[in-house]
């Protein structure tokens, strides 16, 4: 969407009262390049992961992405031989109004959640935290 007057491409990922546009006005359909092309299950969003340090890492996925993708492309140190204690897994923790829960433990966990299953759509964009917990029946 663009703003007829002004040219100004609109941010989708706020709502239309945070976006200063006047009442009634004019806007425009365009074509974006910022859009996935025709037929590509990928689509763009930002990602943003925290670690147990508190460090935050940041960057631009597609939204099929699997969690173990989002670990591998922003932290590869995590998950690196010796990254983790002893019995430990790792795991991401996700959600809203800072209710954090575990979404996933372990590698075939993170491969099988994908950023789509989270909700997470084209545009928007996602906070989640990495975490290492005691493997189930692993000692702690």
């Amino acid at each position: 969407l663009r703003h007829g007057r002004t040219r100004k491409h609109l941010d989708l990922s706020i709502t239309f009262r945070l976006s200063g546009l006047d009442n009634n006005a004019l806007i425009e359909v365009v074509e974006d390049g910022h859009t996935a092309p025709r037929g590509s299950s990928q689509a763009p969003c930002r990602v943003a992961v925290q670690l147990e340090s508190g460090d935050r890492r940041t960057g631009s996925l597609g939204d099929e992405s699997s969690l173990l993708e989002v670990v591998r492309a922003l932290c590869p140190e995590q998950l690196a031989d010796g990254a983790m204690p002893a019995g430990h897994a790792p795991a991401i923790l996700y959600g809203g109004s800072g209710d954090l829960r575990v979404v996933a433990t372990g590698e075939d966990q993170l491969r099988s959640t994908t950023l789509a299953s989270l909700g997470v759509a084209r545009g928007s964009a996602v906070l989640v935290r990495f975490v290492s917990l005691p493997a189930e029946g692993g000692p702690e």
